[in-house]
This record gives C-alpha cells, structure tokens and sequence, in this order.
C-alpha cells in the first residue's frame, strides 16, 4: 500500500511529459459511440452505471464515454498492475486532451467546461493484456461526514463504502492558521476550503507537513478508498497540531531497568515534557514488541533533526513540551497500540561492567516488560570493543559515549570514543520478541585478559553462567586458517570472532567455521561466543593454505 501511495504522490508532483516505453501510434480521438459508457459519479456510495469495466489490449486504446460537469474529478483505473499504460480525459468536442495521467492508477482532473468526453486507456507493446475498472467521481463535498473531532484522542470517523474505487469526503472545523494532519486508510487525501479551494494534500511533500488552513470553514478532507475491502467503512482522522490536544502526557523516567510509564495506547502521538535540555533513551514499541518509528517536533511543529537515531536516542535543544508521532511521516492510518520509553541518558539504574567480557562469568540481566532498558556503565580507555551477546537471550543494544552520542546499535564490533570511555551500553528486549532474560559482554580489542591457550584442538564447556571465552596463540606464518566450532555435548550454538593486537582479522557473521588470514608473529586471540546452555564444543584451527617461509 504505501509503494502505491509513493508511486501516486510523485505522479501528482512530476511532470508528465517524459518519455516512456513504446506504446503504439496515436490513432485519432475514439468517437464516444465506440466507447464503453460511463456516468459521472459523486462522493461517496457508487452506483452500478457509475462504475465501468474495460479489457485492455496491447499495444491498443479502449475509452469510456463520459458526460463531465465542470470542476476536478478523481479518476481512478482499478489494474492489477500500476505500470504498463497511459492515460487521458479528452474533450468529445475538439478532442483535445485535457489532462494525462501521472505514474499510479489515480490522478486528479480539472474540467473547465462541462461537456461529453472520454477517458482512453493506452497500452505499451510489451503490456500483456488486462481487465480494469475505472470510475470518474466529481469532487463536490456535499452530504460529508463530520469527523469525530480534530483531538488527537478523538475516534477514527468510519465512513460508509462499498467499492475500492470510491472516494469520500468528511468535514472538520477550524480557522485560518490552523495547522491539521489527515489520515486515511490509502494515506492520500486533499484538504479543502468551504468554498471548495484545495488548500493542500497529504501525503504533503518529503517532510509532510502539517496542512496550513486558509480560507473560512467548515474544512473538508476528501480521500481516497483503493486499500479497503468492499463493504467495509473507510476510514479518517484529522487532527489538529495548532494547538495539540489529546496527546497522552509523558514524563521522563528517573531511572533505567523500570516499566515504562506510558499505558499502551493507539492514540498517535504522545505530549513529552523535557525537563532540561539534553540526550534521551527515546523508544516507542508495539505491544508485540514491534518497532514503532516515530519523529519529534517542537511546540511550532519544528522536526528534531537530533532525534530517533537508532530509533532509541533524542537530543532536546532545551527544556519545555514536545510531541512525538509515532509512524514517521507516514499519512496512513495506524492505530496499533504502543507505549514509549523515556528516560535521560544520564540517569540512575545503571550496572557496572568491565571491558574484560570475553573470558569470565556472563552479566545476566531481564526484562520484565516490552520497552524496559537497561543500563551497564563501561570505565575503559578503550576506542575499539566489541559488544558481545548470545544467540538465544540477545538483547538489543547501544553504546553511547561519555556526551550520550550512540556509536553503534547492534551486537559486534563498535569504535567508540579515541580517547576511550567511560560508556553506557542500554539493552532492551530485541524486537519481536518477549521480554525476559539476557546475557551481554563487553571486551576491548587490544587487550585480552585470561584467556586460555589456543592449541590446535581445543575443547570448552557452557553454562547459564558463563557464554564466552577467549583462547589466544601467537602465530608464527603467515596463510590462511580455517577454524571451526563444533558442540559435542548440550544444545544450543555456538560462533567465534578472531583478533589480533591491530583488531579484527575476519568478520563473523553467526557461522561456526570460518576462515581468517593469519599474520607472523601476531597475538591472535579467538572469542567463542555459545548459547547460554550446558554444552561443551571442540574449537580447531587448520591452515587452508601452506604457510609462507
């Protein structure tokens, strides 16, 4: 759905004069007798005769014979395909063709003259053949729907519908100046005076921003239906951000490792009041544990450019009340409930943590709830670590630096500050799934400590407590090393990742046999990373090619 939205909005946007594929000749203008008929619909509920069906031909036109009033139309061509055709309005009378249709299977006509004309369908040479419907709806808003409200808490207003090819229209008060977003289930719509002036359309541009009322109400929104099912009510919100009303209020937590305050709820946005300016663990999750993206603006509706990194971090220029919206630009309804984490990146809860996670007991944390974060604090003068986690019982993760700047969001290698530490590492249920236990590691790059001898053939044991361990050699030639992982007892799996005193010498990506370079006279240090489980692994490292010397 949002592909079709994308692809409809640039059509309204760019210029249709460009070149596309071959389609054939233009034969001269279809007399209307040779076109199926077609009767001017209206906003809302279509009747039969204001609905048509054709069969498209390659390389050939088919038309619809139609009798428009003057004002602008929503045509819309129902297609299995959105490519392969053009499309036009032409006048019956001089034959010239009115408007032409952009990328997308809508487009919005203007007719200055009521009169006969057709709308002709025009496919390419390659387009295989194709049965649509189309229908041709005049937009004057008589009859609309009020909304429910223009409170962000206010219901979604359902409209009734019985045909994709519909479009419908609701009315909503306010006064100039006012600044509305609208939201629909195809997430295209126009915003329009009393007097029945577009004032603009949503999706509005790359930034969609709020729609700028001009003009005297009542206001109407009018939309399109292409996304619901016959038969089931349409449906919009307008909402109102000049002011905001019927935003859930939500105040920073004081600590990590708690629930997250906010209820969950559909209700779009959340009211965030800032007590001082500064860096925040910012995070809006689905009851599910979806995420949920989301932008932050300022009381004037001014976007947060320093905002949703990682979707988990916030920077607030100062302190006062700003508003999230969760879904992003996005103009389609969503009301799937969720509930948001805020909390300062400087605040208390935080567990200590030392940078020597590959060998020693695992810290083990857990999540009662969807959007807890926890917090481990790192004093290290280390810039190159690496987070270290488990298959199964892996959090989500961030390191932060001293400033609360993220340097990495994923498990693995991370380059943190040139002049180390101290660092936060926030962890958090993974996404899709439920919140409870988890092991997470934190070790240097270029120094390991403790680590056993790495021989050739190696054996080494797992448990709920421990999920790492390191084995190091110093390697005398110079080849290529194939090692290999391989668990002989227990369950669960296991990977490694191989060092040098310079850093990584291979990227592992969750494989348990792999092969790196080796390099003469390096320190070569092998973390085998395991499911929290009893089992027991055999570690061996081969050369793939003979050594050099």
């Amino acid at each position: 759905m949002k592909r079709w939205v994308a692809a409809l909005w640039c059509g309204l946007l760019l210029a249709s004069g460009m070149a596309g594929p071959a389609h054939a000749a233009d034969p001269a203008p279809a007399a209307s007798a040779d076109c199926v008929p077609l009767k001017e619909g209206r906003l809302g509920i279509l009747a039969d005769d204001e609905k048509a069906t054709g069969r498209a031909v390659t390389g050939a036109r088919t038309c619809h014979a139609v009798h428009l009033s003057a004002g602008t139309h929503f045509i819309q061509i129902a297609t299995p395909s959105v490519g392969g055709f053009t499309g036009w309005v032409t006048s019956v009378a001089d034959g010239r063709r009115v408007c032409l249709k952009p990328a997308g299977t809508f487009w919005s006509c203007s007719i200055a003259t009521a009169g006969d004309y057709t709308i002709d369908v025009d496919t390419y040479a390659s387009t295989p053949p194709f049965d649509y419907r189309v229908a041709a709806v005049l937009v004057d808003p008589i009859g609309c729907t009020p909304v429910t409200g223009t409170r962000w808490d206010s219901p979604t207003t359902k409209v009734p519908h019985s045909d994709p090819l519909e479009s419908h229209c609701a009315t909503f008060p306010g006064e100039p100046g006012g600044k509305v977003y609208a939201y629909t289930d195809d997430g295209l719509s126009r915003i329009s005076d009393a007097a029945g002036q577009a004032i603009c359309w949503f999706p509005n541009k790359y930034q969609n921003p709020p729609c700028v009322l001009t003009g005297d109400g009542p206001y109407t929104a009018v939309f399109t239906t292409r996304s619901v099912p016959a038969d089931e009510p349409a449906g919009i919100q307008v909402a109102s951000v000049a002011p905001f009303e019927g935003c859930p209020v939500v105040t920073p937590a004081r600590r990590f490792g708690v629930a997250p305050a906010d209820p969950a709820s559909g209700i779009r946005c959340r009211e965030l009041h800032v007590p001082a300016a500064g860096t925040y663990a910012l995070r809006a999750r689905a009851v599910a544990n979806e995420p949920r993206d989301y932008w932050v603006v300022d009381a004037d509706v001014n976007v947060l450019r320093d905002c949703g990194e990682l979707q988990l971090l916030c920077t607030f220029p100062a302190a006062g009340t700003y508003y999230l919206f969760a879904g992003q630009r996005w103009s389609g309804l969503d009301e799937r409930p969720y509930r948001t984490t805020f909390t300062p990146a400087s605040a208390a809860g935080c567990r200590s943590m030392d940078d020597q996670g590959a060998h020693g007991p695992a810290r083990r944390g857990s999540f009662a709830t969807i959007g807890e974060i926890d917090c481990y604090t790192v004093e290290t003068d280390a810039e190159y670590l690496s987070i270290l986690t488990a298959r199964t019982q892996r959090p989500d993760v961030a390191l932060l630096t001293s400033s609360g700047e993220p340097r990495c969001g994923r498990p693995g290698y991370c380059i943190g500050e040139e002049t180390g530490g101290p660092y936060r590492v926030l962890a958090s249920p993974k996404i899709g799934q439920a919140a409870g236990d988890y092991v997470i590691g934190l070790q240097r790059q270029d120094r390991f400590e403790g680590c056993r001898p790495w021989r050739p053939d190696v054996t080494v044991s797992f448990g709920p407590h421990r999920f790492t361990e390191c084995f190091t050699f110093t390697n005398q030639a110079e080849g290529d090393m194939a090692v290999a992982i391989e668990r002989t007892s227990g369950s669960g799996a296991a990977t490694g990742e191989v060092n040098t005193d310079a850093g990584r010498v291979c990227e592992v990506m969750d494989e348990a046999s792999f092969t790196c370079m080796a390099f003469p006279g390096a320190p070569t240090t092998l973390t085998v990373t395991a499911d929290p489980e009893v089992s027991t692994y055999r570690v061996t490292r081969s050369y793939v090619t003979p050594p050099a010397g």
